[in-house]
């Protein structure tokens, strides 16, 4: 996946060990979750629209001033699965923010195949958030996550039925917390955003989740159930779960981007986007739109960087 334009890694990584997160074989494993993570949010989240639930949130919210590079951590987390996957997530914030806890968070998901240091080590991602923050953009930190399979390769960045592969935990209960640690963000501050694959999981764990992400941007994704690794098995409840064409009711509290090549040529997503505006806009939800000249791969992905900055920046600034 690629949401940002790319230069090579300038600037640190550092490889941090956290209690229990170590491949040695004396660390604790987190427990393994019997069931897939179940939808959760009530009242304002799925009741009311983002700028009324988050008017209060954001009201007095005055972005910090940022200097010089972000440093970029690399942390290496184990996964709640069968196998205690050792996943691998990136870590960026701005340079020169002396209290970091109160600023937004972006959680990225790549597309398959694709891995979650792409976006640092092939598209120069930290240089372009360096100069976008710099010049006075308003600056949040910005997560790349590892969606990868160990038994279904193409997750869906969902929990298996199985219990194989838990992506939707890991990230619920692993990475969040990793991340925010004490300072946890509420849902006017987080966002989640994706190309493909990764689009189709920012839209689906936005709105299993629209208590955890308050802000969600779909870069060529879709939004049928499309699991050709049979991720959810033969559970039609859960294949309903997470089938977000089939629980728009729920994105009613959630700010919603949908971007699409112009001229996508990936039968999967061909028609998707406009699909999916016109269930929402039916249901009286907004939702904001784009499209642009390209077609389904990387360059046309990395190409809608200023445009998903755009909306998140405006999405954090207090609401009317």
């Amino acid at each position: 996946m690629a949401a940002f334009r790319g230069f090579l890694l300038a600037g640190c990584v550092l490889v941090v060990a956290l209690s229990g997160c170590s491949s040695s074989s004396s660390s604790k494993p987190i427990p393994v979750r019997t069931t897939p993570a179940s939808p959760t949010g009530t009242g304002a989240a799925l009741d009311e629209s983002y700028s009324r639930r988050c008017a209060a949130s954001l009201a007095h919210y005055s972005p910090p001033r940022t200097t010089g590079e972000g440093p970029l951590r690399k942390l290496r987390l184990r996964s709640p699965d069968t196998s205690h996957t050792l996943r691998t997530i990136y870590v960026y914030r701005p340079g020169g923010v002396s209290d970091s806890a109160k600023l937004p968070v972006l959680y990225l998901l790549h597309g398959y195949p694709g891995t979650p240091d792409q976006l640092w080590t092939k598209l120069n991602a930290k240089d372009l958030l360096d100069a976008e923050f710099s010049h006075g953009g308003t600056p949040y930190e910005v997560v790349t996550l590892d969606g990868r399979g160990t038994k279904h390769r193409d997750t869906e960045w969902a929990d298996s039925a199985d219990g194989a592969d838990r992506v939707e935990s890991f990230i619920l209960d692993v990475a969040i917390p990793a991340v925010e640690g004490s300072h946890r963000r509420d849902a006017c501050h987080r966002a989640v955003a994706g190309f493909s694959m990764g689009g189709y999981g920012a839209m689906n764990l936005a709105q299993r989740h629209p208590d955890v992400f308050g802000q969600a941007a779909s870069i060529a994704g879709y939004f049928h159930l499309d699991d050709p690794d049979e991720v959810f098995g033969s559970n039609r409840a859960l294949q309903k779960a997470n089938s977000p064409d089939r629980q728009v009711s729920r994105m009613k509290g959630l700010r919603i981007f949908l971007l699409d090549a112009g001229q996508e040529n990936l039968p999967l997503v061909q028609g998707e986007t406009d699909r999916m505006a016109r269930l929402l806009i039916a249901a009286k939800i907004p939702v904001q739109l784009d499209y642009s000249p390209g077609t389904h791969n990387n360059e046309y992905a990395i190409a809608q960087e200023p445009e998903i900055s755009a909306f998140l920046q405006t999405g954090w600034r207090p609401q009317r």
